[in-house]
């Protein structure tokens, strides 16, 4: 799988912060993918590549705690275009790359930090 495509949730946060989902060993976005503020309950949903490292996500919160919710709906496998004779690495997908949703399974949280 080379993307994901998400729902994020912060709920029961005591501070305000933001979230980074991104692909691992990559450099950090410049945007974040959820704002929150203390005692707020947000959901946003996106689509973020893997990296070499898979997923990476950061926390931006001076204090304090936040629970962060990821559920997965599915993934994108881009099919590599082959040239004549040898493979053509883009890093653009071609136009068969098609989300494939995953059937919904319930998953009970590590209650690790991140």
């Amino acid at each position: 799988m080379d993307s994901l495509s998400f729902n994020v949730a912060v709920t029961q946060s005591t501070a305000a912060g933001h979230r980074r989902l991104f692909p691992a060993g990559g450099p950090l976005p410049l945007v974040s993918t959820i704002n929150y503020r203390a005692n707020q309950t947000r959901s946003n949903n996106g689509i973020v590549r893997l990296g070499p490292g898979g997923l990476g996500v950061t926390c931006h919160q001076g204090s304090g705690t936040a629970h962060l919710i990821v559920d997965v709906n599915g993934y994108f496998k881009w099919r590599r275009e082959r040239g004549a004779g040898h493979a053509n690495e883009s890093a653009e997908p071609s136009p068969a790359a098609r989300l494939a949703a995953l059937a919904p399974r319930f998953s009970p949280s590590s209650r690790g930090t991140i």
